[in-house]
């Protein structure tokens, strides 16, 4: 038998003290030390040694397990004894069904199982729902995403699961679940894992995967995942030497209005996970009433990229509202431009939002267009998604003025804005970014018990 020693502490939120952390939903760094021993008595505690580490955690904000139902079963998806190249990345996909359920059923929690020895190596892990697979694929070796010319191989938009470094298991709250074999659906399943191996390590052969626990006894809402990003591509421009830089992804108060005004209670958002790479320093969700800002969906000022959990939401998404996500990123120890991209050591900015009930809308993204820096002939807006990296790696990212005029063009040119809807439609259009931002600013309301 193992005895443990559990420590419960309690303190105000906000102390009203200058010199004390204000507890938030922040990720925050919690420090560890602790004696394998109990001491002999109060005056001769001995001195902790090597026992001591440093956790981020989410204190207020971390989804509790709700109760499962008692019908519940799990089924296991596997990158089965997959041989991981001796590359820096890896993008590694494997088409699944749920063809062993009969007919439609809730997902109400999915857990990550990284096999042991590779926690490191397993960065993140992504499940795609997409229209057009061939069923022969189906627990077919996996191969690499992105890499066969053949489409309907590729990963889509629409997300079931996500999970990155960090994360713990998600649990779907006791009123809704996302629904799999639905009658008449003939669409497959896509599961993406991410491989980190920077030191080309070879010989690894991996078995990791997800562990999915679903019930038919359905609940009383469908839920879905709206996903919020950049696209993954050479227009997420980073320069370099900057302590908060911030990139911006849109969803605008149009798409988000055709898409919820069948709901005129709107929906409820009840989970949110944000991510970026190495760079990222803060993210935050934000949403704008019909001018008017409104708290935050989610706001972490401390984003650590080896904690990339979910957190807890309770608020309402509806029509007329708008999003804007803002992705901060520290790239002072960087010479050169960082680029977006799949790599670690890219960089991405990205929110998935679950909710209920269910939309059409599954995913936003927009990417600036830098008119002012495309110097070749322009035969249409889509002369200006031609990559700027050549250009953008010339400049001279020390000149304060350079800095100042990128930001502006991020602030004031256009960008090319797409959203995904139905099964696998997706919509285009140019965007203006100074219409996205509000004529009224979310301002934090004060502790009224702190005093003036």
């Amino acid at each position: 038998d193992h005895c443990r020693t559990v420590l419960k502490m309690v303190r105000k939120l906000d102390t009203c003290d200058d010199e004390d952390f204000k507890i938030t939903d922040d990720t925050v760094k919690i420090i560890y030390s602790y004696h394998p021993h109990d001491p002999s008595s109060e005056a001769s505690i001995p001195y902790h040694g090597t026992h001591r580490g440093i956790r981020s955690l989410l204190l207020l904000s971390k989804l509790s397990p709700p109760p499962l139902e008692s019908d519940a079963i799990t089924i296991d998806w596997r990158n089965e004894n997959y041989h991981v190249p001796a590359n820096d990345t890896t993008y590694s996909c494997r088409v699944f069904d749920f063809s062993s359920l009969q007919k439609k059923h809730h997902l109400i929690k999915f857990e990550v199982q990284v096999q042991k020895g590779h926690e490191v190596l397993v960065h993140h892990l992504v499940v795609y729902k997409c229209p057009g697979i061939n069923r022969n694929l189906v627990n077919s070796p996996n191969y690499i995403c992105n890499e066969d010319s053949d489409k309907t191989k590729q990963p889509c938009g629409k997300i079931v699961a996500i999970w990155a470094v960090g994360g713990e298991a998600f649990y779907f709250p006791t009123e809704a679940g996302l629904p799999v074999a639905e009658p008449g659906d003939t669409e497959l399943y896509i599961m993406e894992t991410h491989y980190n191996n920077p030191e080309l390590k070879s010989g690894m052969v991996d078995n990791s995967g997800i562990r999915f626990t679903v019930t038919p006894t359905l609940r009383l809402h469908d839920a879905g995942i709206l996903e919020v990003t950049a696209p993954v591509d050479t227009n997420l421009v980073i320069p370099p030497h900057q302590s908060n830089f911030v990139s911006s992804v849109y969803c605008n108060e149009s798409t988000v209005t055709e898409f919820l005004q069948e709901y005129p209670n709107g929906v409820n958002v009840f989970g949110v996970q944000q991510h970026a790479h190495l760079l990222g320093k803060a993210i935050k969700t934000r949403v704008i009433h019909k001018g008017v800002e409104q708290k935050p969906l989610a706001d972490d000022k401390y984003y650590d990229f080896n904690y990339q959990d979910f957190r807890r939401a309770n608020r309402t998404l509806r029509a007329g509202d708008s999003l804007i996500l803002e992705c901060t990123y520290d790239s002072t120890g960087q010479t050169n431009v960082t680029y977006g991209g799949y790599s670690t050591q890219e960089e991405m900015c990205i929110a998935f939002i679950f909710h209920y009930p269910r939309t059409r809308l599954f995913n936003c993204q927009s990417k600036p267009l830098y008119k002012r820096f495309h110097t070749g002939p322009v035969v249409g807006w889509w002369s200006y998604l031609a990559p700027l990296t050549s250009t953008f790696d010339a400049i001279d990212w020390t000149n304060a003025s350079v800095i100042r005029e990128f930001k502006d063009s991020l602030e004031n040119d256009q960008y090319f804005y797409v959203y995904g809807h139905d099964s696998n439609q997706y919509n285009y259009t140019m965007m203006d970014p100074k219409s996205m931002y509000p004529n009224v600013p979310y301002t934090e309301p004060p502790n009224t018990q702190c005093g003036v």
